[in-house]
């Protein structure tokens, strides 16, 4: 039986998921370079719904490229746990909560600490928080959580984590919150938590928030209150499902600033004092994405208490490195794309030192292509200016090469050329501009070459413009219309319905464009027709426009 000094009651909740990403530079001596993200589901191997939503979050972390290392159920031990929290960017916790009895009646009163991570031990070895730090089992020392500083701590739908309990809110929810989440803002992490279902935070990260404000706004329920209690601002909305303890601006980590688990070291830790060092290293950097060539700020943030900072140590990651004796903010900037690991070492007055590392990654971005050409209305044997206005946005970085193709089956290269098609149709231009680390990118355009130009021959066009009857004549009068002379043609007046009879020629020897002539012509009838050129001996250009009735 357990000492009744001893009992420990075990408050089954919905679901807890603890999200954390913390930091402290330990005299053991930890290596900030290896991290991961860490998934514990169903510790108490009791409640499938932590482990199914666990365990999706993880698959989805991994397909993003991070690394994850998972303990479920019986593997979620309290060493195993604590060893994955070593060096761990985020802890994804869902289980149980623990609390001692006597210090919380189930039903709406006040809360006391401590307050525990439930674990998979048979013998009740949890995870306690006492104050600002960790205690293994009711026994162990008292030891700051190993993680790295400014980094958050996420709970989602947690007993405690925001003053409730089930159903109740506890009799003192600004001070049970506070009381939470000291374990974890002991180690400068930033503190949040929600009993809204879904991981809905986490899912704000990796869609695009850049920081808690930002996914705090995109939340169903979003914190908009605080309470000032022992000195620490605690974010509450009166009677709602959230909390907060932190910096705002506090961030989920990208997957490129994961690395794979590394049991070694936190074996090696686990077995150790556990003591944390006053020395911490750490920086911030400017918001990105980062060029190449562009000046990236990195913040000094590294401390130490009560001794005194004397070196600091940068490691760019490229090969150059940047000593100072004294702390200051440092504009940098890379000339080359690529991941960097950025290495930061500072040294106390007492020869102990401590570092931070983060990832940055520089982007070589694609050259902008553009151009235009100096014709319209093109035929086939035209010559073609084109011209590129294509450049490289990246400072120092330039275009190397430039490449056209003309849809033809030519090409060719350089800034401007002249080119003209064979053939009538529609081409493709396309230009492809290359910069100095060899990163393309293209534009394409479409272009029109017309059919050739049909240039029409000279032709007259003979038409009969009027006729008259006057007396024993017929008067007609013939203009050419038509852009050519007309010579040697004949204009037969006949009456009836066949022209080989009763008829009358005239001749006409030439006629040129755009003249008239009217012929006299001995004839009896009132009525008749009349055509010219009516042995088609002029070749017009049209020749349906000859005949006229009178």
């Amino acid at each position: 039986m357990w000492n009744n000094s001893r009992k420990i009651k075990t408050l089954i909740i919905s679901f807890i998921l603890i999200v954390t990403i913390f930091a402290s530079s330990l005299a053991f001596n930890i290596s900030t370079a290896d991290a991961h993200i860490l998934i514990i589901g169903d510790s108490f191997n009791d409640y499938p719904l932590s482990y199914s939503e666990t365990n999706k979050l993880a698959q989805t972390l991994k397909s993003r490229g991070y690394e994850v290392l998972e303990l479920y159920r019986e593997n979620a031990t309290s060493k195993n746990i604590l060893k994955g929290m070593f060096n761990a960017d985020a802890i994804i916790y869902a289980g149980h909560g623990g609390y001692q009895t006597g210090n919380y009646n189930n039903k709406g009163g006040s809360a006391k600490a401590p307050f525990a991570i439930v674990t998979s031990d048979s013998d009740y070895k949890w995870i306690w928080g006492v104050e600002d730090k960790m205690r293994e089992g009711w026994n162990g020392e008292l030891f700051y959580a190993p993680f790295k500083p400014g980094i958050p701590v996420i709970f989602l739908h947690a007993c405690f984590s925001t003053g409730w309990v089930e159903n109740y809110e506890v009799a003192n929810p600004i001070e049970t919150i506070y009381n939470f989440s000291r374990m974890f803002t002991g180690s400068g992490a930033n503190y949040y938590a929600t009993a809204w279902n879904g991981a809905e935070i986490i899912y704000d990260f990796l869609n695009g928030a850049e920081n808690f404000k930002e996914a705090n706004l995109q939340n169903w329920e979003t914190i908009t209150r605080s309470t000032l209690f022992n000195g620490t601002l605690i974010w509450k909305n009166t009677g709602g499902y959230a909390a907060f303890v932190g910096d705002w601006k506090g961030t989920f980590p990208t997957a490129i600033e994961t690395t794979p688990y590394d049991n070694q070291a936190a074996e090696e830790w686990y077995n150790s004092k556990r003591i944390k060092s006053s020395t911490v290293s750490f920086f911030d950097v400017s918001k990105g994405p980062y060029y190449i060539n562009q000046n990236i700020t990195f913040f000094e943030k590294s401390h130490d208490t009560p001794y005194a900072l004397i070196k600091y140590i940068w490691n760019w990651g490229d090969g150059n490195i940047l000593y100072s004796d004294t702390p200051h903010n440092i504009n940098y900037s890379y000339n080359a794309p690529g991941i960097f690991v950025v290495n930061h070492t500072v040294w106390n007055n007492q020869n102990q030192s401590a570092s931070y590392c983060r990832t940055i990654e520089v982007i070589n971005r694609n050259p902008v292509v553009d151009f235009k050409f100096n014709a319209s209305n093109l035929f086939p044997g035209t010559p073609i200016n084109f011209l590129s206005s294509s450049y490289d946005p990246d400072t120092g970085d330039s275009i190397n090469s430039l490449k056209w193709n003309f849809g033809d089956g030519s090409s060719g290269s350089g800034p401007s050329l002249t080119h003209s098609y064979n053939k009538s149709g529609n081409y493709t231009v396309t230009l492809t501009a290359t910069d100095s680390f060899g990163k393309s990118s293209s534009k394409s355009t479409k272009i029109t070459i017309n059919p050739p130009k049909v240039v029409a021959t000279p032709k007259p066009d003979l038409i009969i413009t009027s006729s008259r009857k006057s007396g024993r004549y017929l008067y007609v009068t013939i203009k050419n219309q038509g852009s050519a002379i007309a010579k040697n043609f004949h204009t037969r007046a006949w009456y009836g319905q066949s022209s080989s009879k009763n008829y009358k020629d005239i001749y006409t020897s030439s006629l040129a464009s755009g003249a008239s002539v009217t012929l006299k012509v001995p004839y009896s009838y009132k009525n008749g027709s009349i055509k010219v050129d009516f042995f088609n001996k002029v070749s017009e250009s049209n020749e349906n426009n000859n005949l006229r009735k009178f």
